[in-house]
């Protein structure tokens, strides 16, 4: 196939990748007391992230062997976040000596934070997306994952609400 029409593929995927992740985390802003629906945007920023990370690969890839991966290639990547990230580090990240990058590895490799995020988003895509679905079909369920309560407890983790909830003063929670 014409390298022209790749590039222009991968330019829409990107895109893609970038939409599907921007609504995502717009999505998580709109999570409140009325709306606890964490199923969209993890279903948003799973997708999303996937394909960035498979995109990187893709324009590493071409970047060394002057083509892209064939299709085997990518989807025996699978869709475990942290696994593409661990590839992604291990196989197609160079800093060049480049202070920016140097951190930027640093993160990708020791943030923890990061690291959760990747974990809950890839068990959501192994274990919860279909969970209802699985049941109700009888497939063996091998995990309860709750992705919705692990991210809970990340954002917890980041920010505790509860001096906003339990002060007199109420001005946190405007």
């Amino acid at each position: 196939m014409n390298k022209l029409i790749k590039d222009m593929c991968l330019y829409k995927e990107l895109n893609t990748a970038y939409q599907l992740i921007v609504t995502g985390l717009g999505e998580l802003q709109e999570i409140d007391m009325g709306n606890d629906f964490y199923h969209l945007p993890h279903l948003l920023l799973a997708n999303g992230l996937e394909r960035f990370m498979k995109c990187y690969i893709c324009l590493v890839y071409e970047a060394r062997e002057g083509k892209y991966p064939d299709f085997d290639m990518l989807k025996n990547l699978g869709h475990d976040l942290s696994r593409l990230n661990k590839v992604i580090i291990t196989n197609y990240f160079a800093d060049n000596s480049r202070p920016a990058l140097k951190d930027d590895i640093v993160f990708l490799k020791d943030d923890e934070k990061l690291k959760i995020i990747l974990k809950i988003l890839s068990e959501f895509g192994k274990y919860a997306r279909y969970y209802n679905l699985d049941v109700v079909t009888g497939k063996s369920v091998q995990s309860s994952f709750d992705s919705k309560d692990e991210w809970k407890r990340l954002e917890r983790s980041i920010e505790d609400p509860t001096p906003c909830l339990t002060s007199n003063n109420q001005e946190g929670l405007y």
